[in-house]
């Protein structure tokens, strides 16, 4: 087989954590997120809940919370509140 050996991809740091330079950033581990997920998940279901209401809360850490505790998170018309505040069904 003819042809040029292959080339390690350039890496890149960001974040303490190296990455093919070619990785978009919006693919990237952001440390601040999982800090607060973690906090999200040392709260209370109801502090939870207040915090969604409250507008506190990412989409990412509305997300995890999907994840570990699908009953806690509030319905709107059986649609998760986070998603569903943002349509026009819930407007009305």
């Amino acid at each position: 087989m003819t042809g040029h050996p292959q080339r390690p991809a350039a890496l890149e740091q960001a974040n303490g954590v190296r990455y093919a330079a070619a990785t978009p950033k919006r693919l990237r581990i952001d440390p601040t997120a999982q800090e607060g997920i973690d906090a999200l998940m040392q709260m209370t279901a109801t502090e939870r809940q207040a915090a969604l209401r409250r507008g506190d809360l990412s989409r990412r850490q509305c997300w995890a919370w999907v994840q570990r505790h699908p009953d806690e998170v509030p319905l709107i018309n059986g649609e998760w509140f986070f998603i569903a505040a943002h349509t026009p069904e819930a407007a009305d």
